[in-house]
């Protein structure tokens, strides 16, 4: 079993560059981009199994970003993290399929006694066939 490739979308650098740490630390192939349109770039010429974006950012919304490669072949997950979360939005993005909608910084209470570094992540495997799992 290989290495999941994650797509790391997100106008934060500081926020960006944790998640990165983070992920590649649990042996994730990492990848990033500082907007939507930089990451419609890297999708359109790179495969990810999984991407994580912003939802509000600069040149290209997550929600686009979503919205325009949905319907390739072989897109990839879509969890958004935001720090701006709405109802509504989380609404529309799980109904037109995103995986998971998540607020940035959830509170310690939800995620456990350790702060978000307890958030439940699920576990994503990439098989020889090309797809992904979640666990």
């Amino acid at each position: 079993m290989s290495s999941a490739t994650i797509l790391i979308v997100e106008d934060d650098a500081v926020f960006r560059e944790l998640l990165t740490t983070i992920l590649d630390e649990a042996g994730y192939t990492v990848a990033t981009a500082c907007d939507g349109g930089e990451g419609l770039r890297r999708l359109q010429r790179e495969h990810f199994d999984l991407v994580l974006s912003d939802l509000k950012m600069p040149v290209r919304s997550g929600l686009d970003l979503f919205r325009t490669i949905r319907s390739e072949p072989n897109a990839p997950l879509f969890i958004f993290i935001t720090a701006f979360g709405r109802v509504d939005e989380a609404v529309a993005a799980i109904k037109e399929g995103a995986f998971k909608y998540r607020e940035r910084w959830p509170s310690a209470r939800r995620c456990g006694s350790s702060g978000a570094t307890g958030a439940r992540w699920p576990r994503l495997s990439a098989h020889r066939s090309g797809r992904c799992s979640i666990a």
